[in-house]
């Protein structure tokens, strides 16, 4: 079962999102929804929201659900153990047409990359979507004295950075201390910012970045679809 429905780097499905579930079998199938539809049962949270039959191809059914306002889950949509019903539908081999699928299978967890926060609809403004920190070398976990620490700051769509009025920065937490990264550069749907490790920086637990760390500083980030929807700049800690 694959969790589908979110953009690449997304994480989070909001009020008016569709959560699709791809349900993959063994080997090509034959879905016959004369008697009834079949259901996927999800897990949101501690409610469980039925998931509709949305189309069959070769050997996967797709089912869908649409975020509803009191759907909250911060560890993660997910699915419990034989949570498929056929409700009168029949799954059988495309080889035979006659041998039915099994329909039983075991828990699938979308896990904290597919959250459901329906208190909220998605925004038409861009919002900060992820931050990932850059600059180590594969397999290295360390950043020492001189080493660049950049976070790339990914938003929910593309934008337009203007530092004519200033440069924004970002403010990192290294052990206690409270250090400010550089605006580095801009692309398409994120910002790039740069600190330098300085003697007397240690962080035995890892670099973070407090909510709300971001902080324009006179620069403007707009959505590039009509350069005028402001970016909101509000975040929560990474």
């Amino acid at each position: 079962m694959v969790f589908l429905g979110l953009e690449a780097g997304d994480s989070t499905y909001y009020r008016g999102d569709e959560i699709r579930v791809r349900v993959r079998f063994t080997q090509n199938i034959v879905v016959d929804t004369a008697g009834g539809s079949p259901y996927l049962d999800l897990t949101v949270g501690s409610a469980t929201r039925p998931a509709r039959f949305l189309r069959s191809a070769t050997d996967r059914i797709v089912f869908a659900y649409t975020v509803q306002a009191a759907d909250v889950d911060a560890d993660g949509v997910s699915v419990a153990a034989n949570a498929l019903t056929l409700n009168g539908a029949t799954v059988k081999s495309a080889a035979d047409s006659t041998t039915d699928a099994n329909p039983a299978h075991g828990r699938f967890d979308g896990g904290r990359a597919h959250r459901v926060d329906g208190s909220r609809a998605r925004s038409a403004a861009p919002v900060v979507r992820t931050m990932v920190f850059l600059g180590l070398e594969a397999g290295d976990s360390t950043y020492y004295r001189g080493d660049e620490i950049r976070v790339r700051v990914g938003f929910t769509q593309d934008i337009v950075v203007d530092t004519a009025g200033g440069s924004p920065y970002l403010d990192l937490t290294v052990g206690a201390t409270t250090r400010r990264a550089r605006f580095l550069r801009s692309a398409t749907d994120r910002i790039v910012f740069a600190y330098t490790v300085q003697e007397g920086d240690a962080d035995d637990d890892g670099v973070s970045v407090a909510a709300n760390a971001l902080t324009l500083n006179g620069a403007t980030v707009k959505s590039a679809a009509d350069s005028t929807t402001d970016a909101n700049p509000a975040h929560g800690r990474f």
